[in-house]
This record gives C-alpha cells, structure tokens and sequence, in this order.
C-alpha cells in the first residue's frame, strides 16, 4: 500500500507498531523471540527514557539472551556503535555488565579484544529480518532471486501492458494456494514478487500433473494472460523448477524460507 517501514530500533521502537511522519516503526511485539514475559516488561522499562547502551537496554528490560540476540541480528543496537555481529560475540560479556549493573554480579573479567567480524551485506540483512521479525523493512526477498532469473520470466507490474491471448512467464512466493469445493478442481494461485502480485488459475489436469512444482512456496509458471475488465489473471499452461532456470540453489532456498516466515 506504499507504506515504508522502519527497521527495530531501541531509540524509537515501541511495543507495538506506530506511525512516525506517515512511515510504520516496526515494533518489539514482532521479534519472535522477546515471548509475552519479556513484552510485558518493556513498557516500564520504555517509560525510563531513552536507552544508553546494550548493557542499559539489556539491564532494564530484562530479555534473555535469545530476545537479545535476535535484536542485534536485525540491527535494533546499531545507534551504540558497535557492529551487529561484535554485539552478538559480545553478549556473554554484556550480559555480565547488565548483571552486575543490577548488583547482581560482581565483574572480574575483561572485555574481550575486538573480533575482525565481517559485516553482514543487504542480503544476510533480510535473511535476518525475516527470520526474527517474519518482515522486511528493507529489500523484498524476491530482489535477490530476480538477478538469477532469465530476463523472459515478467515482473508482476509488466502483466498490466500484456495484451490478452499473450504466453508469458511470471514467477513469486506463492501467498495463496487455494482450491475451493465449488471451483470445479481448479486451483487459484496468489504469487508475489518484488513488484506486486500475479493471480493464476491452474486447471485440475494440470495441477494433478504438477502438484508438486505449484505447492512449492516459489512458484514458476507459464501462462497465457486473460483479462477480464480490470481483473487480470494468467491461466497456466506449464510450471518449472525454479532451480532449473537459476542454478543457484541457495539463494533459491534462502528466498523459499524467506516466504515460509511470512505464513
């Protein structure tokens, strides 16, 4: 709906998902991890003022190491400074320093020396931030399989410029896979990519041929467009392997789990 979102982030993050300047800050009720326990501590800790430090973060709000973790992959500490991955090869220690912080622990031991730790690119990042938050606040996990992607395969808003009676090609996580007692056998298909998302109808011979390749979470498939006034819809004549196209297996399998964290 053209809403940008905005990434965790301790300084402005609240419990739950809200508006600053039109654009939606994600929340810590979406962090898979935090669990109800730790949500309804942070209210309080969030009514302290602003956090200095993981250390003060961690001290006031009480999360355990697994809540912690999953912050740092999705960058909710960026504004301290350090790297997200020298936060989470620290957190032993910054727990030790929350600990001790509340009295709970005296601390005896050092800080560890700074690890040369490689940063994690665009891709790692939405890899993380669909694996703890089940969204993305940056790229679609689709931009990553369309490079891989033979240049015939459209993008979801090109189907609106091809005439009816076209073959073409489309590809997409499939959102929706539905098949309903009084459509006859045929199966209605929801596929989205970077750029919006295509409808497919699968005839029953064909779906019974290829039930396999049409359940898959991404989904390929050739059709020929229809259209019907403004409703446009590709009926399908024949689905691939996306890994027969691509030959990238593990960006194929990081875009299929990407779209199982969305269900």
């Amino acid at each position: 709906h053209g809403v940008q979102i905005l990434p965790l982030d301790v300084r402005y993050s609240q419990v739950r998902c809200g508006l600053e300047d039109g654009e939606l800050r994600l929340g810590y009720n979406y962090v898979r991890h935090i669990g109800a326990a730790g949500l309804a501590r942070l209210p309080s800790a969030l009514a302290g003022g602003p956090f200095s430090s993981v250390v003060d973060f961690w001290a006031r709000t009480g999360l355990d190491v697994r809540a912690m973790a999953d912050l740092a992959r999705v960058g909710a500490f960026d504004c301290f400074g350090p790297s997200r991955q020298q936060v989470l090869w620290d957190l032993p220690l910054l727990q030790e320093e929350a600990q001790a912080l509340l009295g709970q622990r005296i601390l005896l031991r050092e800080p560890d020396a700074a690890a040369d730790l490689p940063e994690p690119d665009e891709r790692n990042m939405a890899q993380a931030e669909q694996e703890v938050l089940g969204v993305s606040s940056g790229a679609h996990p689709f931009r990553f399989v369309r490079p891989l992607l033979p240049s015939s395969i459209l993008a979801a808003q090109a189907l609106r410029f091809v005439p009816a009676g076209r073959m073409v090609w489309v590809a997409g996580f499939a959102l929706c896979c539905q098949r309903p007692s009084t459509a006859k056998g045929f199966v209605f298909l929801t596929l989205e990519a970077e750029t919006g998302m295509s409808n497919v109808i699968v005839r029953p011979p064909l779906y019974e041929r290829e039930r396999g390749l049409v359940r898959r979470p991404l989904v390929v498939v050739e059709g020929v467009m229809q259209r019907e006034g403004r409703a446009l819809n590709l009926i399908a004549r024949r689905f691939v392997a996306v890994e027969s196209l691509s030959g990238e297996g593990g960006t194929v399998g990081y875009a299929e789990q990407a779209v199982h964290s969305w269900r």
